[in-house]
């Protein structure tokens, strides 16, 4: 699959986030060791095949799970493009919220991730900067 901008990939990846898809998922990452997925307070994982594993090893514990992405903040150069955003992850009767940042790299396939980093949001108070104590 050939997408065309960034945001028809991000739409591809929360697809098959959603619907716990590994094949899906396979053609929305760059195909490289370069690929580079951080899950929440997990380590860096490196490379496609890697990354790929990963998702597989997710989805296979806990199956289609319902995401809702909005996005924050797009920076988009000729040949990468930074989205930041938040996911509302709901599981059983938890919803969480984690704070994420999708690269995409334009390949002479088409829009590719190269990066996903997710971390728990922190608390109110720490991100309007006020001192909690």
């Amino acid at each position: 699959m050939i997408f065309a901008t960034p945001d028809e990939a991000e739409a591809f990846y929360y697809e098959a986030f959603a619907s716990a898809d590994v094949d899906m998922m396979a053609g929305v990452w760059l195909h490289d060791d370069h690929a580079v997925c951080i899950h929440p307070l997990a380590e860096r994982i490196r490379g496609f095949r890697q990354v790929l594993a990963s998702w597989r090893a997710i989805f296979e514990s806990q199956g289609p799970v319902p995401i809702e992405f909005t996005s924050v903040q797009k920076h988009m150069g000729p040949a990468l493009a930074v989205h930041v955003g938040l996911e509302l992850v709901r599981k059983d009767a938890r919803a969480g919220v984690l704070v994420v940042t999708n690269i995409y790299q334009l390949t002479h396939e088409g829009w590719r991730m190269l990066l996903h980093h997710a971390s728990p949001q922190p608390p109110v108070a720490a991100r309007s900067g006020d001192v909690v104590h």
